[in-house]
């Protein structure tokens, strides 16, 4: 296989130099000796990536910038390559565990490498496979919080059918080599529950006529059908309006902050709350809605609900098994709380004390019995969905006024004038004159009893999400967050079947602004679940190399995007010398750093190119690039730091210090050692031998070589080279 070659590049005025190079191009693949192990080795000219596979026990990924043919490469898990690349590719893998193994591959115009990077339920996957002839070696490791598993990869399946669930391996080739990697990293959740999860009191659109509240023209709970979860023989519509489902719930409302704080990162939310649920609705099925007026489902049947768990479970299969967080609001029907408000804003009731004398000997026990319920709930889930991470919401006191001087600052009598419709017949009027201040305390307290069992130490293991801070926004404030009567009336209509009032089924439930700030506690609890599965898809690039250079002026940097969650890059830009700290010009928004250098986060998802502009002078810099997320929240926004290369804009000098030396190997060959000093700037070396214009040239990355023959070479000299250009070359020696 012969290398490419290509001019254009400066090259240093004086003696004799060499000409810029590209890179090797081609594809190598063989067996490593001494394993059951493949190598195999692709190079574009600008780059050369090697992938050495035993399935399931090795699985060693080597990336290089460099256009000789002769390679040291490290992997990122320590492992050493030493590659020379002709018309067949030779050299040695030493691993992480001290052991090398020689190895020759064929140069091949198959595809023999396949790689995949992505997101899998258990966290970031790298998938590698090398194929030679009938057989194949692949490895897949799996990165997540827990640390690195590898495993044996699936069969890959040449004839392009899916041969991953998630994920597709995509072939390395001189052509693809440089392409970055897609992002698909995705965090998949579940809202379930009951009225306060479902979005009651605030539809996607309400009645078209707010004043005929027995017309439900114009009322639309919700359209979006990518967090729906369809149910046989049943529409969306249908679902939605006998749920009283809305695209306006906290959920859904979190699901699309999320998505807009979150960029290259792909959410996926299944939304099966239903009003009125209680905690056996979300284990069984055959659950029907609320007791609504049968008008109000606007021509529509009802919808027999399927356990909501088990919804959820159907959302986790079409997701390959993902299911990164369930959140919940559940509890308050299976107290009664519907029941109890309603009977202390009932006028007829006799009992001495109102609703507080009657309940408050009841409702201890029926915390007691929620207690049993939540823990059963816990079981099932575990049993369904296995050991997903679960929110649960406390519940709102909506009936807090804001009053500093009242203890409770609990709304009761004319607080109701601030914006309800009071007076005889008035739709709020019954909250304001039956309402007294005992059942008012008494209601007040309700919903810290209800949070209150999820705190018990016997409760389930579930993070809780606290309620939000709705204090001097209940109901009867002039900045409500909850609605009154009316207001439920003007949105959804009189769609309540209860007899003597007239009654909305949003009466109590949040509005817009409240179910906003649910949206606000439940972005912050699953963010940090959403930023531990971001980090995961933040791989360092691979490839880092310097892609051109103009004398005294601007150096572009390059790299192999290999992130999956990326929105965003950051480079390191350090002076290599003192004196070039002078070049450094600091670019808008860059991070000052220690010595001289920035740090610029540069927006965008597959990046993969980097333009630093310098001071019209000579200089050289250290590079070095991160994969970053910037919606991720307190913390770590970036991925692990490539390593670090050196760039300069100006051709290097002609090495100095070149020695030779000679010793025998055998009685017929020969070991040549060629070294000389390091010269700045330089990313290749190029001997001449012999030291003529004739002599072969030979490219290597370090500043020493070795040949192996039956003689010494008659002489030899060295040329330094970058992407600016070459030195001369230097005296011939011996």
């Amino acid at each position: 296989m012969a290398l490419t070659s290509a001019c254009g590049r400066d090259t240093e005025v004086g003696g004799g130099s060499p000409s810029a190079a590209a890179g090797p191009t081609g594809t190598w693949a063989g067996r490593v000796e001494g394993t059951d192990a493949f190598v195999a080795v692709v190079g574009d000219g600008e780059q050369v990536a090697a992938y050495v596979c035993e399935s399931g026990t090795i699985a060693e990924w080597f990336f290089g910038s460099e256009s000789g043919a002769d390679l040291a490469l490290t992997s990122s898990g320590g492992a050493k390559l030493t590659l020379s690349l002709g018309g067949d590719a030779t050299g040695q893998v030493t691993l992480a565990n001290g052991t090398s193994h020689a190895f020759r591959a064929a140069a091949t115009d198959a595809t023999a490498l396949y790689r995949a990077d992505g997101e899998t339920p258990d966290g970031r996957m790298i998938g590698g496979w090398i194929q030679l002839g009938n057989e194949t070696r692949g490895s897949v490791s799996v990165v997540s919080t827990g640390g690195i598993v590898l495993q044996p990869a699936v069969p890959i399946d040449l004839s392009g059918s899916p041969t991953l669930t998630i994920l597709f391996p995509s072939p390395m080739t001189p052509s693809t080599l440089g392409q970055p990697t897609a992002n698909t990293t995705r965090f998949v959740w579940g809202a379930m529950g009951d009225s306060y999860a479902s979005g009651e009191g605030n539809p996607e659109t309400g009645i078209a006529d707010p004043s005929n509240h027995d017309d439900f023209t114009g009322l639309r709970w919700g359209n979006d059908a990518s967090i729906w979860i369809p149910i046989a023989n049943a529409s969306q519509a249908a679902d939605l309006v006998t749920c009283h489902r809305s695209d306006q719930a906290g959920a859904p409302k979190a699901h699309r902050r999320l998505q807009a704080l979150y960029s290259g990162v792909g959410f996926t939310l299944g939304f099966t709350a239903c009003s009125g649920a209680a905690t056996t609705d979300l284990i069984n099925d055959g659950y029907a809605g609320p007791g609504t007026l049968t008008e109000s489902l606007q021509g529509h049947a009802r919808v027999p609900q399927p356990a909501q768990i088990s919804r959820i479970r159907t959302l986790k299969e079409q997701n390959a098994g993902q299911l990164d967080a369930l959140y919940m609001s559940i509890g308050g029907n299976d107290v009664g709380f519907g029941d109890i408000i309603g009977d202390c804003v009932f006028p007829f009731d006799a009992t001495p004390g109102g609703c507080a004398s009657k309940w408050t000997p009841l409702f201890h026990g029926k915390l007691d019995d929620l207690a049993a319920s939540y823990a059963t709930l816990d079981q099932v889930i575990k049993n369904r969905l296995g050991n997903v991470p679960v929110l649960h919401s406390d519940y709102p006191n909506p009936l807090h006024n804001g009053a500093a001087h009242q203890n409770p600052p609990v709304c009761q009598g004319d607080d109701f004038l601030a914006h309800g419709e009071t007076g005889i017949g008035a739709a709020d009027d019954f909250l304001k004159n039956n309402l007294s201040v005992e059942e008012a305390v008494f209601a007040f307290s309700l919903a810290d009893a209800m949070n209150s069992v999820i705190r018990r130490p016997s409760a389930p293991n579930w993070a809780i999400v606290p309620a939000p801070a709705f204090a001097g926004n209940g109901l009867c404030t002039g900045t409500p967050h909850f609605n009154l009567n009316s207001a439920g009336l003007h949105r959804q209509g009189h769609d309540l079947d209860k007899p003597v009032f007239v009654l909305s089924a949003g009466l109590l439930h949040p509005n817009d602004a409240g179910f906003e700030a649910y949206a606000d506690v439940i972005v912050a609890s699953l963010r940090p679940l959403v930023d531990a599965r971001v980090r995961t898809g933040l791989a360092a690039p691979t490839g880092v190399r310097i892609a051109s250079a103009v004398r005294s002026g601007d150096i572009t940097l390059q790299w192999n995007d290999r992130a999956t969650s990326e929105n965003a890059y950051q480079i390191e830009v350090k002076p290599a010398r003192p004196e070039d700290a002078d070049a450094i010009l600091f670019p808008t928004g860059a991070i000052h750093l220690a010595g001289g250098g920035f740090a610029i986060t540069v927006p965008g998802t597959n990046k993969q190119q980097f333009r630093h502009v310098v001071a019209p002078q000579p200089a050289m810099f250290t590079y070095r690039v991160r994969a970053c997320h910037t919606g991720i929240g307190a913390g770590a926004t970036c991925g692990s730091f490539s390593p670090e290369v050196v760039g300069a804009n100006f051709a290097p000098t002609t090495p100095t210090g070149l020695a030779m030396s000679s010793t025998p190997l055998t009685l017929t060959q020969r070991l040549t050692s060629i070294a000389w000093a390091a010269a700045p700037g330089a990313i290749e070396y190029v001997l001449r031998m012999p030291a003529d214009s004739a002599g072969q040239e030979v490219r290597t990355s370090g500043n020493s070589y070795f040949v192996a023959g039956p003689g010494a070479p008659a002489s030899v000299q060295v040329a330094a080279c970058n992407r600016v250009g070459c030195s001369a070359y230097s005296t011939g020696v011996p």
